[in-house]
């Protein structure tokens, strides 16, 4: 049975400063609490993910990105509005977040959302949550949950029952950064 709309438990863990397997508006996403710095050195320790590399952040609204950016140009609110694919912007001088979701330079990557559960489940967690792909270093990211192997499945805490049955092939984010002359500047496609 799909459990959309029962966040209780995937809250609470979150809550906890546990990691989460959850389905993303990309790929299976690994996730916890953005904030909470135990919970984030989990992540990178599951990810063998070096101090300084960062790591993707989900946010539910343009009003949550806000929070933890210090400007938000025009031109690039109307493209996160507007983009089809999910885009993950990378953003100088972020706040509000742990240290190592940081870049060494103190940026981070960070996604709006557009996905209905993820909306659902940020809004009401009231946080922005990790994102990095379901997969050990150096397989590939799994593209659906049936792609998703045992040992990392036995890493997290908790296991978010939504869309486990789907099979639609998903993709990584394009990742782009706002240069310095007001350009989208891509980095991943």
């Amino acid at each position: 049975m799909d459990d959309f709309f029962n966040l209780a438990d995937t809250l609470e863990a979150l809550a906890n400063g546990q990691v989460i397997l959850y389905p993303t508006d990309t790929v299976w996403g690994i996730g916890c609490d953005a904030t909470n710095s135990a919970a984030v050195a989990r992540v990178l320790e599951f990810k063998q993910r070096p101090a300084g590399q960062g790591l993707i952040v989900l946010v539910d609204s343009l009003d949550m990105l806000k929070r933890h950016i210090d400007y938000l140009h025009p031109r690039l609110q109307t493209l996160l509005d507007i983009h089809v694919r999910p885009l993950t912007m990378i953003y100088p001088h972020v706040v509000g977040l742990d240290a190592g979701v940081l870049a060494s330079d103190g940026s981070a990557g960070i996604r709006v959302t557009k996905d209905s559960y993820c909306k659902a489940l940020i809004g009401s967690f009231g946080k922005p949550i990790v994102s990095t792909s379901a997969n050990m270093p150096g397989q590939p990211h799994p593209t659906h949950y049936g792609a998703i192997t045992s040992d990392v499945l036995q890493s997290v805490d908790h296991v978010v029952r939504h869309r486990q049955r789907d099979t639609e092939v998903r993709e990584p984010s394009v990742i782009a950064r706002w240069n310095e002359q007001n350009e989208i500047e891509p980095i991943r496609h």
